[in-house]
């Protein structure tokens, strides 16, 4: 997460670096939950979608022992995507956890930015929230993960197995998440 957080569309999603890589990135710390997408001029699909204007944001995660293999679907306009997260591999400043650990009833919000890859600008901000028993089976991840010893190059292999499993995301989702949910609209 930016230090500028939260950025606001139209605004750099992080001052500090225009442009930025293509692909997407997971933040999950007791700051707050955020996922990135940098695309290379974001269309107008892939900005109502983040809007919440196509349907429903999907979610569903894979525990493996390194990394924690976190799938997304948002609407129909992104498709089934996943993207890895280590603990050991948070940003510094963004304690590795969830917020709202005083509240395992709650909802947790999660921020989702759309950006051009080319020069950093946001397109789109959307929000949605993960319902508890996702939040829940995140959270003890999350917390196995802190607790246990984590290897860069086995969470490689572990992610890397998985893919070749299941080379469709789709599929992934619905057969081997540990859990799954459909993000409500705040």
């Amino acid at each position: 997460m930016p230090e500028t957080f939260p950025p606001t569309v139209g605004q750099l999603y992080d001052p500090t670096r225009p442009g930025l890589p293509e692909g997407m990135s997971w933040s999950l710390s007791t700051r707050g939950v955020e996922l990135l997408l940098s695309f290379d001029r974001p269309s107008s699909v892939e900005i109502d979608a983040v809007n919440g204007r196509t349907g429903p944001a999907h979610f569903a995660f894979v525990e493996q022992p390194n990394a924690l293999l976190l799938c997304f679907r948002i609407g129909d306009g992104i498709r089934w995507a996943a993207q890895p997260w280590q603990a050991i591999r948070q940003e510094e400043g963004s304690p590795p956890g969830l917020p709202g650990a005083d509240r395992p009833e709650a909802h947790l919000r999660m921020d989702i930015y759309l950006a051009d890859a080319r020069d950093g600008t946001v397109h789109a901000h959307g929000m949605v929230t993960w319902p508890p028993p996702f939040v829940a089976a995140v959270r003890a991840a999350i917390e196995r993960q802190l607790n246990g010893e984590q290897d860069d190059a086995v969470a490689a292999m572990e992610i890397e197995a998985l893919l070749r499993r299941w080379p469709n995301t789709a599929d992934l989702a619905r057969e081997r998440a540990d859990a799954s949910c459909r993000g409500g609209i705040q």
